[in-house]
């Protein structure tokens, strides 16, 4: 019985360890111990996680995250609404925001499926643009 439990452990770490080795190039730092209000469409939890964990560090993030918190008595954090892309789409959709009960969307995120590019919709110019050139437009 011990070895069968034995056998057990390590397969699943072997095979957690496989589906967790996916070749997405987001620079990730530390993972948040928990994400509230994800609404998991992707059928892929490891790169919905990646993405949301990409998205919580970006700072205009972190400071809708703090103004949810203060508002909601902190009980309440950012949200995230992932869209799966169609057959002929490449784009996820993310859109992030306050989830009550109805979602109030602040940030409208396009993320290449293949090449895990994020840009943005830039809502003051009416356009979508990189992560880049919109963080140098906060300034």
């Amino acid at each position: 019985m011990n070895l069968f439990f034995t056998s057990f452990l390590i397969l699943f770490f072997l095979s957690c360890k496989h589906s967790t080795n996916n070749n997405i190039n987001l620079n990730l730092l530390n993972k948040e111990d928990s994400i509230r209000g994800i609404k998991n469409i992707l059928p892929d939890v490891v790169l919905e996680n990646k993405i949301t964990d990409t998205l919580n560090q970006l700072p205009f993030i972190q400071e809708a995250n703090s103004y949810i918190d203060s508002f909601s008595n902190h009980n309440e954090r950012i949200a995230f609404m992932l869209s799966n892309p169609s057959k002929n789409e490449t784009d996820i959709i993310v859109n992030a925001g306050y989830s009550n009960k109805v979602f109030e969307s602040y940030y409208r995120f396009f993320i290449n499926s293949k090449t895990m590019e994020i840009k943005i919709y830039d809502a003051i110019n009416y356009k979508v643009v990189s992560l880049d050139e919109f963080m140098h437009n906060q300034d």
